[in-house]
């Protein structure tokens, strides 16, 4: 059985995905993305709270503007300050449904009001083909 059959958050989602540290370097952030091949970062204080994100674009956009002026920028400099946080009691639809109206990318999950998993557009994606036609073998993942 896969872990989209069950279609709700927790069965969705990547558990306790990678996070950076809110004074890191773009090319510490860049490096944990490129080593475990993932395109959000969730941006973590010192004390453990999650107080952005960081995509892979950001870092994209961010670099081209730094060149530009020569900046050295950290992921606090870039990161959207503004998450999408959803209790994984929360059910999957009403969680798709609201990433589709703000456009997000992206929700986090939380437990306890602690991080507990991240579900990005790629994975609903993998859920929709999983529905769609459950005999393909899930190449991407």
């Amino acid at each position: 059985m896969d872990k989209h059959h069950h279609h709700n958050l927790l069965h969705v989602m990547t558990p306790f995905p990678q996070c950076v540290a809110f004074g890191a370097s773009l090319d510490e952030a860049s490096a944990l993305m490129e080593e475990h091949g993932i395109h959000h970062l969730p941006v973590r204080e010192d004390d453990g709270d999650v107080v952005g994100m960081l995509t892979e674009q950001d870092v994209a956009t961010a670099r081209m503007a730094a060149r530009e002026r020569g900046d050295q920028l950290t992921v606090g400099d870039v990161c959207r300050r503004e998450v999408y946080v959803v209790e994984i009691t929360r059910s999957l639809a009403a969680t798709i449904r609201d990433m589709a109206q703000r456009r997000a990318d992206y929700a986090l999950v939380k437990r306890d009001d602690h991080l507990a998993g991240i579900v990005t557009t790629t994975d609903l994606c993998l859920l929709l083909a999983d529905i769609l036609d459950p005999q393909i073998d899930d190449i991407i993942a």
